[in-house]
């Protein structure tokens, strides 16, 4: 089923209110902002490119659900593993900088669309491993 313009709409607004909240009192450039931003500025996209009409949501579907799953697991983590949202709140590097290292050009060639995606994997896949 094709959401509506006006429901993407919504779901972005909702996500840039939840980061602008966890952004309040923090100042300076943070990993949080760089990861959640990416990939709400991605959700704001789509709908934009839809009332063009620049693409069709059977083209948009698959990213657009991707980026939507990564910052909700994005969230989750941040609430889950307090150690991990505190160096993603309060730091530019995050609690896995060897993880953002990694080369946006490699991550395409291996299917991510997002760096930010591959970022929210494989934190994900470390932090419930310990």
């Amino acid at each position: 089923m094709k959401p509506s313009i006006e429901t993407l709409e919504k779901i972005a607004d909702k996500y840039q209110r939840k980061i602008k909240e966890l952004n309040k009192g923090m100042g300076g450039i943070t990993h949080f902002n760089h990861v959640a931003n990416n990939l709400c500025q991605y959700m704001f996209l789509t709908p934009d490119n839809l009332r063009y009409g620049l693409v069709s949501w059977e083209e948009e579907r698959s990213s657009y659900r991707k980026a939507l799953k990564a910052i909700r697991a994005y969230f989750t983590l941040i609430e889950r593993f307090p150690e991990f949202g505190e160096a993603e709140l309060k730091t530019s590097e995050g609690y896995f900088p060897d993880v953002q290292s990694v080369h946006d050009k490699n991550l395409r060639e291996q299917g991510w669309k997002f760096a930010s995606d591959y970022y929210i994997h494989e934190a994900n896949k470390r932090l419930r491993r310990k």
